[in-house]
């Protein structure tokens, strides 16, 4: 049985992202996710400054992996561009989402600190 794990994961990892999307899709299977969770780090990291004072970075982090599951929900190929540049963009906005929710200080104060 454990061979047949490790057999399945080595697989996984040499598939490419457009096969582990449909197989998502079919078994919901979390790989995908896991590939994709540097991206949800970085934008985490990219966006510190913005949430720093009131919020964690593992919260940041943890809202990046529901919005790349979330995320791959909606994907459509065949209307979206490439999966990186459409899950990043949901990373983002679910971030930006998410601060304005948490943050008690007007968006004013922040447009006229720049």
């Amino acid at each position: 049985m454990i061979a047949k794990v490790v057999k399945m994961q080595k697989g996984m990892e040499e598939m490419t992202n457009e096969e582990l999307l449909v197989l998502y899709q079919e078994s919901r299977d979390q790989e995908l996710t896991l590939r994709y969770l540097y991206l949800a780090k970085s934008v985490a990291i990219q966006m510190n400054n913005l949430y720093s004072d009131f919020m964690q970075m593992e919260d940041i982090i943890h809202e990046g992996v529901i919005a790349i599951m979330k995320g791959i929900d909606r994907y459509n190929p065949e209307r979206d561009s490439k999966f990186e540049t459409f899950i990043s963009r949901r990373i983002r906005g679910t971030v930006i989402d998410l601060i304005r929710k948490n943050n008690w200080i007007p968006r004013n104060y922040h447009k006229n600190r720049q």
